[in-house]
């Protein structure tokens, strides 16, 4: 599936749609790339929408973010610890 096979909507709203299921975890599932740029960033917000991440991942997909912040010491942890699993399998 593309995201052109998607029922999407051309507008969503966090009090009014549920916004994991009806947009991030479709979209996601079937997209290559994610780009984020954020003021605010924190793991728990991708732990939030791991399952749409994970079908990204499963289709070789890429995650890019440009944040205008400081990581938080465990986010910097869990993310170093990723890139060496990264490391070790190539």
């Amino acid at each position: 599936m593309n995201l052109s096979n998607l029922n999407l909507k051309h507008r969503y709203e966090s009090d009014e749609d549920d916004l994991l299921r009806s947009f991030y975890i479709p979209t996601l599932s079937c997209s290559k790339e994610y780009w984020r740029a954020s003021g605010y960033f924190s793991l728990s917000s991708i732990f939030y929408a791991a399952q749409g991440f994970s079908k990204l991942l499963e289709n070789d997909g890429k995650i890019k973010f440009i944040l205008g912040c400081e990581l938080s010491t465990e986010d910097f942890n869990t993310i170093s610890k990723g890139y060496d699993k990264r490391k070790e399998k190539t």
